[in-house]
This record gives C-alpha cells, structure tokens and sequence, in this order.
C-alpha cells in the first residue's frame, strides 16, 4: 500500500514594545504595540479499510454470487442466508419484483444518485461474500491553521488610557473517515473550516475614592463550514439540483459518504442496503 506522510510545521513571530519614529516621536511610556501571528501546516498521514464492491457488483451484475444461498426466511439452519447473515457474511437477495434470485440490476433501476457517484465508491478486486476486508486505502489528511493578532495601548496620564486590539484567525482540515476516500484524489473527504474575525475597544479612567470606569466594547464573527470533497458542477447538474450552494465555497456541496456493508434480515420483506 501507499505510504502516508506524517509532518506537522508550527511557526509564528511576538513583536512588541513602545512606538518610537526617530525625530518624528517617541512613545516610551505612553504608545505601545504589539503584534502576533502563529500558523501551523500539518499533513497526517492514515488509512481507510471496509468493504467494497467489485466493478461488476457496482454496475448491478452479481453473477458471480450465483453459488452463495438466496435469502429464504423459512431455512434458518446451517449453510442457510440467515445463518450467513448472523455471522456478518453475504447471501444473494431475493428481486424485490420477481421474487427471484437477483442476478443483475438493470440500469434502469438504478437512481439517479446511484449513477452520478458511483465512480466515487471504491471497488475491490475480489466479491465480499466471506465478510473480509477487501479495499484498503490511505490519505494524507491536511490541516491549515493562521492566526494573527494586533493591538496598540496609549496612555493619557490622568486622563485614563485606551488600547484596540484585532485578531483574525483561519482554520481548515480535512480528515480521511470516509469509504469514498479512494476516489477523492487523496484529498480527504470530511473537510471543516471556520474563519474568526474579532476585535476589542476599551477606555479606562481612574476615578476618585478608588473607583475605576472601564467601558468595553467588540465584535466577534465567525463562519463554520462543514462538507466534503466537491462534487463536480458537471454533478450536481446531472443530480437536477439547482439555486442552491449559490455562497459557500465548492466543498459545501460535496458527495454523500457512501459504504457497502452486510445487513441482518428477519423477514422476505425486509429491506438491504
């Protein structure tokens, strides 16, 4: 398998001290300022595994589960569907239409979801019908972070003091927890980001008999988006979904997280995934 890259840079600078322009001004003890910013670029290396179709079995042909047992909720002894069901193993399901074994799925019965990410879904080179893992990936999962923050102080002697402070800081990651990741160009499929902008005014002024007036006042905003790796405009088009994602960056409107898995049935009627 491929291996993962594991690398984790944090840097950043502090500079602060009083505001001095030679012959223009000096503010020892009266004007200070201070700046700060710290970043950190991480790349963490991890592995996916589960269970994944074969080509054919994504395309609807599962002629190749022909000697596994059909579902029958009437045989429940050893070798039966049920029993393999129990033991997380795979059996061929019934055609909801026919109540025949299901060989293949016309592609007219495919949903429109189902043919649009389909190549999305990892495939293995062998059927999942012993309930082995069968698709193992890795990714290199990417985490940005930029944080900077400014503030100036200034000092009025007896008339009380005042600082602003400014801070912008930007957080992006992505992380490998999907069973569509072999597909996502090694990007990450899970991806998060929030960009934070606050800043801070304050006045204070000591005031007779002990008492000090402090008066505050700041914003904070911030944006959170959560999404996953970005559907292609081609996609979404041929999903029919339109007017929406109009102001949120292309990873809002990212693929569904999709897995293959085995399911316990406990009638004919009982629905599989």
């Amino acid at each position: 398998t491929k291996a993962t890259e594991w690398r984790d840079n944090q840097f950043g600078y502090v500079l602060g001290g009083p505001v001095w322009i030679p012959k223009i001004y000096n503010g020892h003890d009266k004007t200070f300022f201070l700046a700060n910013y710290e970043g950190r670029r991480a790349i963490l290396g991890g592995h996916a595994s589960g269970a994944a179709p074969t080509p054919a079995e994504l395309s609807g042909d599962f002629s190749a589960l022909a000697s596994l047992p059909t579902f029958d909720p009437t045989q429940t002894g050893p070798g039966s569907c049920n029993a393999l069901l129990k033991a997380n193993l795979n059996c061929r399901p019934l055609d909801p239409l026919t109540g025949q074994p299901l060989t293949t799925i016309a592609s007219s019965r495919l949903s429109r979801l189902a043919q649009v990410t389909s190549k999305i879904i990892p495939t293995a080179a062998t059927d999942n019908s012993t309930g082995e893992i069968n698709w193992f990936g890795t990714a290199n999962a990417v985490t940005n972070t930029d944080q900077q923050t400014y503030r100036v102080d200034q000092t009025f002697q007896k008339w009380g003091q005042i600082f602003f402070r400014y801070t912008k800081a930007d957080y992006a990651s992505s992380n490998y927890g999907t069973s569509s990741l072999a597909a996502q160009s090694n990007a990450g499929a899970n991806i998060f980001s929030e960009n934070s902008t606050s800043w801070t005014g304050a006045y204070t002024l000591a005031l007779p008999h002990g008492f000090v007036n402090d008066f505050r006042f700041g914003k904070l905003e911030a944006t959170a988006l959560q999404g996953d790796s970005p559907a292609s405009a081609a996609d979404i088009a041929a999903l029919g979904v339109t007017g929406i994602f109009t102001n949120l960056p292309a990873y809002a409107a990212g693929y569904p997280n999709l897995g293959f898995g085995t399911v316990n049935a406990v009638s004919a009627g009982s629905p599989g995934n």
